[in-house]
């Protein structure tokens, strides 16, 4: 018993940490700093959402496009943001698929992640939007490979590296899978943030860069509480004794 507690303990003490956000009525969301959230309007629920992870962790993801001038301006946000994020959060960009070329942006990430180098990523966004490179072509698929290739070349990535990754079976996979989420989870626009398969929101829904990053931590903060309300019943029985192997 005395560890169950512990671990509750923990967990409570990782939600008043970081403001803990709760729900104002059956819908709406009250962040930590007095702000409700509207559902319907600042964020959507996933009513078709997948069944959660058993993950401890809350899983924050964010489709975006290369070519995308929202993903690039809320770039630099996201990535302050993912520096800072809790312990207990996993942030993972998925590339969003609609087309051809899309899959050759997509296709250029996975390859980067591949590679190790996401540090590059930034530098995809700064060379198509404030130096107007052009680095995927609707025609050819070679051709989208040959401007990647001179681009990546730049930062150090062998042409043999590069192009292993860039064909490679994880990266084929990475990239199918891209594009079977995109459909799935119904993303026609980016950037696009999905919170633990059960919310989706965006710049336009939180009303600025700023304010949908406190969205997301307000949203995070509310996964965890529900976290801890479970693993709080889960540890005793409908009457309301502990069970048996809570005192293990």
């Amino acid at each position: 018993m005395t560890r169950v507690l512990g671990r509750m303990s923990l967990v409570i003490w990782t939600l008043l940490s970081m403001g803990m956000a709760v729900t104002d009525s059956a819908a709406n969301l009250l962040g930590k700093s007095g702000v409700t959230w509207v559902d319907g309007k600042n964020f959507q629920r996933l009513v078709d959402a997948r069944q959660k992870s058993r993950s401890p962790l809350v899983e924050v993801v964010e489709y975006f496009r290369y070519s995308c001038p929202h993903c690039f301006a809320l770039e630099p946000e996201i990535e302050l943001w993912d520096s800072h994020k809790p312990p207990h959060v996993e942030f993972t960009r998925i590339p969003a698929i609609w087309s051809s070329d899309s899959d050759g942006s997509a296709r250029l990430y996975y390859a980067l992640e591949k590679l190790n180098r996401i540090d590059v990523h930034r530098a995809v966004f700064d060379a198509i939007h404030v130096h107007g490179a052009v680095l995927y072509s609707k025609q050819s698929p070679r051709e989208t490979f040959d401007k990647q290739l001179a681009f990546v070349k730049r930062y150090g990535i062998a042409e043999q590296e590069f192009r292993s990754a860039y064909y490679c079976p994880e990266v084929d996979a990475n990239v199918k899978n891209a594009e079977e989420l995109t459909i799935r989870n119904g993303i026609e626009s980016v950037p696009m943030v999905i919170i633990n398969d059960a919310y989706s929101t965006n710049v336009e829904a939180a009303g600025s860069r700023d304010r949908l990053i406190e969205l997301i931590d307000d949203i995070v903060a509310k996964e965890m509480q529900s976290r801890a309300s479970s693993m709080d019943a889960a540890i005793f029985d409908p009457h309301g004794l502990p069970l048996h192997s809570a005192h293990r």
